[in-house]
């Protein structure tokens, strides 16, 4: 009978497999997935759909009724569908969660349990849906008639008749690499991105341009209503320089003219508050390369006049209301 004698080389072998295999169970006994919870996007989102309509406000800056009409428009207006893991309807409440939360790649991740890399490409699809054929649709030029709002008030009646909206520029906050910062460095000291904005009497904005530097000064434009920023001429209705416009009872014409092109003009103050108010990604400086962030406020004003549309009491109060008590 032989009996067989293992050698050294062979022991030694045989102990570092042995170990090899201890330790790969045990590896794959410690190792999690990263994203791990168990509520994930859709069902979030579900959750969210089954309850009040301020709830859903908070999280997505509109009620369930107009989030289903946006992703029906979108559906039908830029192709949006559903891809083989992510629904038509996730996909805009990410975008819509980024754009009213700022929350970063990483928080939103945990709510939605997707990866960054998925997260990121979504974000990106709707938001050139938004700026493309969806953005010509709802922010288009206005009509040439008097608008309402001046022939039904008789302190504008007769007086501005041929003004159709207002113009205004307005600083959003922009990330710039380090040797563009001077070009984006605005008079107020940070840096940002000069947007050049049109707005109906009606709350609705008409015509936006952004991609400036935060240096370049105001410009000219073909909307009615402006401030003293901009040059007088043919298109443009500016005040007076140089005379007051802020008292009770203005002493002469020059100053009620003032006062009245104020009121009247104070329309495109307000619609940039509740802009920035309902999508709180324009009031910060976004990390998001710079050909994405000049497509921020454009899409912020189609999806504003497409709420506004849908809910005309959808109002700066009632955002004011909403938001404060999600902070409370």
């Amino acid at each position: 009978m032989v009996c067989y004698r293992p050698t050294t080389r062979n022991k030694q072998i045989a102990a570092f497999l042995m170990v090899t295999a201890a330790g790969a169970a045990a590896t794959s006994q410690r190792r999690r997935p990263f994203l791990s919870g168990i509520f994930i996007g859709q069902m979030w989102l579900e959750d969210m759909l089954k309850g009040r309509n301020e709830r859903f406000r908070r999280m997505f800056g509109m009620n369930k009724r107009v989030f289903h009409g946006l992703v029906q428009e979108l559906s039908n207006t830029c192709g949006l569908k559903d891809s083989r893991y992510v629904s038509a309807e996730e996909k805009v409440a990410i975008f819509l969660h980024t754009m009213v939360s700022t929350c970063s790649n990483r928080e939103l991740q945990e709510h939605f349990q997707r990866g960054g890399d998925t997260i990121l490409h979504y974000f990106n699809q709707v938001l050139n849906m938004l700026c493309g054929a969806f953005y010509h649709k709802y922010v288009k030029l206005p009509s040439t008639d008097i608008p309402e709002e001046i022939s039904s008030n008789p302190k504008f009646s007769g007086y501005f008749d041929d003004c159709i909206g207002a113009i205004d520029g307005c600083h959003f906050h922009a990330c710039v690499s380090a040797d563009a910062i001077p070009h984006f460095r605005n008079c107020k000291g940070f840096i940002s991105q000069n947007v050049l904005a049109g707005c109906t009497f009606g709350m609705e904005f008409c015509y936006m341009l952004s991609r400036w530097e935060g240096s370049t000064a105001d410009g000219q434009g073909k909307i009615y209503l402006a401030d003293a920023g901009f040059p007088s001429c043919d298109v443009l209705l500016v005040p007076y320089r140089g005379v007051h416009y802020h008292m009770k009872e203005p002493r002469d014409p020059k100053e009620l003219y003032n006062l009245r092109h104020a009121q009247l003009r104070n329309v495109i103050e307000r619609i940039f508050g509740v802009d920035k108010r309902r999508f709180k990604i324009l009031t910060v400086a976004p990390e998001y390369p710079f050909q994405t962030q000049v497509k921020l406020p454009p899409a912020a004003a189609a999806l504003h006049n497409f709420i506004h549309r849908l809910d005309p009491t959808d109002n700066a109060e009632k955002l004011n209301h909403i938001f404060n008590a999600a902070t409370d």
